[in-house]
């Protein structure tokens, strides 16, 4: 039991820092409406409102930063999308 919650500790950080890795990877506008989403729960709205951009532009960010984190991640971890 001990040894199982050894390897899945290590897995969740590596999963973590790969994740970390692939929002830095992130153009910039596309990162921060990313982090603005996802980390601070801004909703679109909020998040045009904010940045001065239309919902359509958050939309797009927010599919290319999932498309690209998906891609960067690969397919040991297609279960989470």
């Amino acid at each position: 039991v001990m040894e199982f919650r050894r390897v899945l500790f290590r897995s969740t950080q590596e999963l973590q820092r790969l994740i970390h890795e692939a929002i830095f990877s992130l153009p910039p506008k596309c990162r921060d409406v990313f982090n603005k989403s996802r980390m601070d729960n801004l909703s679109n709205k909020e998040i045009a409102e904010q940045m001065n951009i239309s919902v359509k532009a958050v939309e797009g960010h927010i599919s290319r930063a999932l498309k690209q984190i998906r891609a960067y991640l690969g397919d040991a971890y297609h279960y989470l999308w």
